[in-house]
């Protein structure tokens, strides 16, 4: 069974590859250091027994008004606000699982987590940086 929960020091992240020579290095060298040392983003992975499956790293951010689509504003919204989101910044899903629902899983434990964030914070959505071969998934 596959669960996600955050990142821990004590995860063995060597061997994870998800194909991407970058993301892999990100995970491998980054994801515990931004989250742990420079508090700058939260990695979370999709574990099955011991293994890492997959991972996904999400930061604050903001967003113009402006920049939202016209029929998505929120209406009287002044367009100098700058509107709070989470950013889903990096997520790999190991080569031997790949295509069997890791990434879509990821991706709803991040929308929970813009919808924690707004009971607690304030979350007006959440903003992807996608890979442009990532864009159809």
């Amino acid at each position: 069974m596959v669960f996600i929960r955050a990142l821990a020091e004590v995860d063995d992240r060597t061997g994870f590859s998800c194909g991407n020579p970058k993301l892999d290095r990100f995970f491998r060298e980054y994801a515990w250091v931004n989250q742990s040392v420079y508090s700058i983003s939260k990695t979370y992975v999709a574990v099955e027994g011991a293994a890492i499956v997959g991972f996904v790293t999400v930061t604050p951010s903001e967003i113009a008004c402006d920049d939202v689509p016209k029929p998505k504003r929120i209406r009287g919204t002044p367009k100098a606000y700058r509107l709070p989101v989470i950013r889903l910044a990096r997520l790999g899903v190991g080569r031997s699982r790949q295509k069997q629902g890791i990434g879509t899983m990821l991706v709803r434990y991040v929308f929970q987590l813009a919808i924690q964030t707004e009971t607690l914070l304030g979350c007006s959505g959440v903003l992807v940086d996608a890979k442009p071969e990532s864009v159809p998934f």
